[in-house]
């Protein structure tokens, strides 16, 4: 991957290392001092989407307000791909989310992309987290500081090889 993508002059792309595997917050604690203190995209790697309408990651600039902690593009289940899962928020009109309830079905799965305020990093209770943690250990201590946008378009999950064979040719 790293030698593929040093060959790209079009963009700069800063490669962060990890000696052990790191979870999304731990991974990103281990290169923040690559993006400073600018809002940023974060976008998982099992996950493909196609635009329609407004592209994904420019309808989530567009949403973007400096006080908000993160800004989650989401999916609503019935057009998901490969997500066999109840779903993981509800959201208001004003993108204000609120986690699906035990045993009932949510609404928007979370499809990976979002921005991501890295000042987040600096409050005492992510301090308190350590330095290998999910992002949704943020997510549930600032959900009111998130709110969502809904994706357009087709979100695919391939968290497994035989998703990825899967997959709708696109």
């Amino acid at each position: 991957l790293v030698n593929h993508l040093s060959k790209r002059q079009d963009i700069e792309i800063v490669f962060s290392h990890e000696n052990v595997r790191l979870e999304t917050a731990g991974g990103i604690l281990n290169a923040i001092h690559h993006v400073g203190n600018k809002p940023i995209y974060v976008i998982s790697s099992d996950v493909v989407w196609e635009d329609t309408g407004v592209p994904a990651l420019e309808k989530l600039a567009q949403n973007w307000s400096d006080d908000l902690v993160a800004l989650l593009c989401l999916q609503r289940v019935a057009k998901s791909y490969g997500y066999d899962g109840q779903g993981d928020f509800n959201m208001d009109s004003s993108g204000n989310l609120s986690w699906r309830e035990e045993n009932k079905p949510a609404d928007f799965v979370f499809t990976g992309l979002q921005i991501l305020n890295p000042q987040v990093f600096q409050k005492p209770e992510v301090k308190g987290m350590g330095t290998n943690f999910a992002l949704n250990k943020i997510y549930r201590a600032f959900l009111p500081q998130i709110k969502g946008v809904e994706n357009d378009g087709m979100w695919y999950h391939i968290g497994t090889p035989e998703a990825l064979y899967n997959m709708p040719k696109i």
